[in-house]
């Protein structure tokens, strides 16, 4: 069951990353150029109040210079990678095991 909701938790995270690395290439032809979107400005496009609420908290939590040194510069990554990563590593971590012990 826990593996489940594992692989399921990955799978919605690699869709809402999908859609983010697709709406980079839009933004990009329109551009005629690169363009990546950071996490950082996604989550304020589209809540800036939780941004805000979220970075308040761990720089209380956590202290300032940890949100400056740490925090900051992963935010500040594309959103697909950011979000990406975590779901591929999630996805890999819920799979199914063959009965001789390797993954599907």
């Amino acid at each position: 069951m826990i593996a489940f909701l594992v692989r399921t938790t990955g799978l919605a995270l690699f869709a809402v990353a999908i859609v983010a690395l697709i709406a980079d290439g839009i933004r990009s032809i329109a551009a005629n150029d690169l363009v990546f979107t950071s996490l950082e400005d996604s989550w304020t496009a589209l809540d800036s109040a939780s941004f805000a609420a979220a970075r308040s908290f761990l720089q209380a939590r956590i202290g300032a210079d940890s949100w400056t040194g740490l925090v900051a510069p992963i935010i500040g990554w594309p959103a697909f990678a950011v979000i990406g990563v975590p779901a591929i590593l999630l996805m890999l971590l819920g799979a199914r095991r063959r009965p001789g012990g390797r993954r599907r």
